[in-house]
C-alpha cells in the first residue's frame, strides 16, 4: 500500500471524498437505490414465516405445520437471514435468529455471512469482466497468463488445454472439489501452497487427471487456479481486484473477499454452526481460496448480484458484462452448468448457486425471465435443510411458476421430528416401494446421525440398525451403527460393528482408530528396528523448560518453515514428509536438546544457506499414534503422556540419543492432524 509521507488536512479529506462520490457511476446510484429492499416485511413474508413447513397428513388427521422459528430450531439452525425479489426489485429483506449460537445479539441484513461456493459465481463475473477488457481470453491456455504457477503437463494436457471457459465450467479436469478452510489459529498457506498440496495447506495438490473439456466434475480446485490466473494478469490482489470489477459496480457495500476480515468488518460477522448447534471454533474458518469459497456477504448484496446479471442478460442494466458475454454466462457448456452459475432445464431462464463453508450455507436462485428470486444465507451447516423448505414456500406465497423438488432425507428428519422415528422409517419403506431407486443408504444414515446428535440416540440406533438391513455390504453403515453403540457405551457392539466395517472396507481409517480407542491401544508402543536417516532442516536449541515461557523456539521454527517456503527449498527429499528431530540431549527429557525441523533427503551435497544436515542414527524405537486434533494439542499431549510413562512401557530405557515426530499425509490439515512419535529405545 502506497503510504504519503504527510498527513492531509480535514479539508483534503472532505475535497477528496466528494470527489470518490462523484466519481461513483451516477446511473449505478439510480439502478441500486430503485432496487434496494423495502423494510416492512409483507404479509406474504408474514405467511412464509407462520407455516415455513406443510407436511401432508394421513387421511382424517391435519397436515403438520412448522413455523420458521420451529424450523430452524429443528435443524439447531442459530440464524437466518433471507432477502425476496420480485419483477427484478428486491421486495423483502428480513432476519431471523441471532449470531451465534446462545447468543443474545440478533443477526440483521446487515449480518455477514460466509457465502462458501456462491463465491464462485460472483468470481467468474470478474473474470469474465477481464475476458471483456481484452485481460484474459475464455478458450486459451490459461498457462499462457499464469506467472506464479503453471498448471503441470501430463498425459491429459497433451492434446486438449486447461482454459478459463473450463475452469469456470467445472470442465477442466481438475481436481480437489472443495476446501475445508483454516482454523483461525491455524497458520494458512499461500494459493501456491494450495495448488502444490505443500503444507500448511490441508488438502491434495489440483492437477489435471481427465482430459479438460470431456467430462463434467466439480472442482473448488480449478477455480483456484481462475483466482491466481485474475491477480496474476492484472497485479492485484483479489479482495482488492474484486471490489474494482464487481463489488463496488452495482453497490454491494456489505461484501468483502478479505480473508481473514479486518477487525472492523468481523465485528459484523456471524459465527458458524455446526449441525448438532456447536459454534465453529474462532466462529469461522479461514479460506485463502477466495474465489472458491472466500466471499462474505449479506442476502441482500447476493440479490444484488442476482438482479444484475438477469437485467444483463437482457441489455437493462450492464453495470460489469455486456448483453452477449451474459447471455454467454447463462449459456450451458456441460451438464446444465454455465460459466460460474449453475442452470436448471425444468425451469427456464433458472440460474443460481448454493453454497457451504465451515458453519455457513447460502442459497441463491433467481429467474432471468421473471425477475423473481431469492438469496438466503445461515449461520449453520444445516442452513441448506431449512432454505430447501422455504424455497418451497416463497415460491408458492409469491406466485411462482417453479418448480422444486424435495430433499428425501430433510423429508424423513421432519417425519420423525413431528410423527416420530417409525413414521419416517415406514414413510422410507414407502418411497422404497414405489421406486427402489430413489432411496438409498445415505438418506438413513442422514437421519440416524440426526437424531443421534440430537439427544434421540435410541431412535438412531434403530435407523442405523435398519440401514444395515438395508444395504449388509456397505462398511459406511456399520461405521456409523459403531460411532452410535460408542457414543451411547456399548462398547462390545460398537467393537463388533466397526470390525464388520473393516472387513467390508479395508481402507476404513476411522474404523482403525476407533478399534484401538476401543481397545486400549491408542498408546501401546509397538517396537520397531529403525533404520538411520539423513535430513536437512534448521536447527536451535532448547528445552521442554523453555518450550513452556514466550522464549520457546519450537512454535518460531514451525512459522518460519512454512513463512519462508523452507519444505520447498530443500534438494533431493526423499519423500514428503516433514521431519522434527530431538537429539543432541545434555541429560533426559529435562535438559537441553536440539531441535532439527526439516525434510529427509537422498543426499546432503547440497545443503542450503541458513540450514543443517544431520545424520540420525537408526536403532530401536518405540513408535507411539498420537491421537487427532489441532496441532497445539496433541503434540504436546503425546510427549506428556510418553515423558509420564514408567520405563517398562517403552519395553527398554529411553536412549535420549535422537528421537523424532513424523508429519505425514495424516498431517495435511494442522487443526485435524495425527502423527507417529519415534522414542529411541536401548
Amino acid at each position: 500500500m502506497r503510504r504519503f509521507p504527510v498527513r492531509p488536512s480535514k479539508n483534503v479529506v472532505a475535497l477528496v471524498f466528494a470527489l470518490l462520490l462523484t466519481c461513483t457511476s451516477l446511473s449505478s446510484r439510480k439502478f441500486w437505490n430503485a432496487h434496494a429492499a423495502s423494510e416492512p416485511t409483507s404479509s406474504r413474508l408474514q405467511k412464509v414465516e407462520q407455516v415455513a413447513v406443510e407436511l401432508s397428513a394421513p387421511a382424517g388427521q391435519a397436515p403438520a405445520t412448522l413455523s420458521l422459528s420451529e424450523l430452524m430450531k429443528t435443524f439447531n439452525v442459530p440464524g437466518l437471514s433471507i432477502a425476496v425479489i420480485e419483477n427484478y426489485k428486491i421486495v423483502d429483506a428480513k432476519a431471523y435468529g441471532v449470531i451465534v449460537p446462545g447468543s443474545t445479539t440478533p443477526v440483521t441484513t446487515k449480518t455477514l455471512f460466509q457465502a462458501g461456493s456462491i463465491s464462485k459465481p460472483v468470481a467468474a463475473t470478474a473474470a469474465l469482466y477481464l475476458v471483456e477488457h481484452g485481460q484474459l481470453s475464455l478458450d486459451e491456455d490459461v498457462n499462457r497468463k499464469l506467472k506464479t504457477w503453471k498448471v503441470p503437463a501430463n498425459e491429459f494436457t497433451k492434446t486438449e488445454k486447461v482454459t478459463l471457459r473450463r475452469l469456470m465450467s467445472h470442465t477442466a479436469g481438475t481436481t480437489v472439489h472443495g476446501f475445508p478452510g483454516y482454523d483461525v489459529d491455524a497458520l494458512a498457506p499461500s494459493i501456491v501452497q494450495v495448488l502444490n498440496g505443500e503444507r500448511p495447506a490441508n488438502t491434495e495438490p489440483v492437477r489435471v487427471d481427465t482430459i479438460p473439456g470431456t467430462n463434467w466434475r466439480y472442482s473448488g480446485g480449478g477455480v483456484t487456479i481462475e483466482q491466481l490466473l485474475m491477480c496474476d494478469v492484472t497485479g492485484k490482489l483479489f479482495p482488492a481486484l474484486m471490489r474494482e470489477t464487481v463489488l463496488d459496480k452495482i453497490s454491494m457495500t456489505d461484501s468483502s473477499y478479505e480473508q481473514p476480515l479486518p477487525a472492523g468488518s468481523a465485528a459484523m460477522t456471524a459465527g458458524g454452526a455446526y449441525g448438532d448447534g456447536k459454534p465453529v471454533h474462532g466462529k469461522w474458518h479461514i479460506y485463502p481460496e477466495m474465489a472458491a469459497a472466500g466471499l462474505w456477504t449479506t442476502p441482500t448484496d447476493l440479490a444484488k448480484v442476482a438482479i444484475e446479471i438477469a437485467l444483463s442478460k437482457q441489455g437493462k442494466a450492464n453495470h460489469i458484462l455486456s448483453q452477449k458475454m451474459t447471455q454467454e454466462m447463462l449459456t450451458p457448456v456441460m451438464k446444465d452448468v454455465g460459466l460460474g452459475f449453475f442452470l436448471e432445464k425444468d425451469n427456464p431462464g433458472q440460474f443460481g448457486h448454493n453454497g457451504a463453508d465451515e458453519g455457513f450455507q447460502a442459497f441463491l436462485t433467481m429467474n432471468a425471465d421473471t425477475g423473481n428470486g431469492v438469496a438466503m444465507m445461515a449461520d449453520s451447516d444445516n442452513g441448506i435443510s431449512v432454505m430447501n423448505q422455504l424455497l418451497k414456500r416463497v415460491a408458492k406465497e409469491y406466485a411462482w411458476n417453479y418448480k422444486t423438488q424435495d430433499d428425501p432425507g430433510d423429508q424423513l428428519f421432519l417425519i420423525a421430528k413431528l410423527r416420530g422415528t417409525s413414521a419416517a422409517l415406514s414413510q422410507y419403506d414407502d418411497l422404497k416401494a414405489q421406486d427402489s431407486s430413489k432411496v438409498n443408504e445415505f438418506m438413513l444414515n442422514s437421519l440416524g446421525y440426526r437424531l443421534l446428535y440430537g439427544d434421540k440416540e435410541s431412535d438412531a440406533i434403530t435407523v442405523f440398525q435398519k440401514n444395515v438391513q438395508e444395504f449388509p455390504q456397505s462398511g459406511n453403515v456399520y461405521d456409523s451403527l459403531g460411532e452410535a453403540y460408542m457414543k451411547t457405551g456399548q462398547k462390545d457392539l460398537a467393537i463388533q460393528n466397526y470390525e464388520k466395517s473393516l472387513q467390508l472396507n479395508p481402507k476404513n481409517n476411522n474404523a482403525v482408530e476407533q478399534l484401538k480407542k476401543l481397545k486400549g491401544e491408542a498408546m501401546n508402543p509397538k517396537v520397531v528396528q529403525q533404520d538411520g536417516f539423513t535430513m536437512v532442516g534448521i536447527a536451535a536449541r532448547t528445552s521442554n523448560a523453555k518450550e513452556m515461557t514466550t522464549d520457546g523456539v519450537i512454535p518460531k521454527q514451525w512459522m518460519r518453515l512454512f513463512q519462508e517456503g523452507l519444505i520447498g527449498k530443500i534438494p533431493n527429499k526423499s519423500d514428503s514428509s516433514i521431519v522434527a528431530v530431538y537429539t543432541d540431549y545434555a541429560s533426559d527429557h529435562n535438559g537441553e536438546y536440539t531441535y532439527l525441523l526439516g525434510a529427509r533427503v537422498n543426499s546432503d551435497a547440497d545443503v542450503p544457506a541458513g540450514m543443517v544436515a544431520k545424520k540420525i542414527p537408526g536403532g530401536k524405537f518405540a513408535v507411539f499414534t498420537s491421537e487427532k486434533g489441532p496441532a497445539p494439542q496433541v503434540v504436546p499431549a503425546v510427549w506428556m503422556q510418553i515423558n509420564s510413562l514408567p520405563k517398562d512401557a517403552l519395553g527398554a530405557d529411553r536412549l535420549y540419543q535422537a528421537d523424532y515426530e513424523l508429519y505425514d499425509e495424516r498431517a495435511r490439515d494442522p487443526a485435524n492432524l495425527q502423527l507417529d512419535v519415534y522414542v529411541g529405545i536401548k
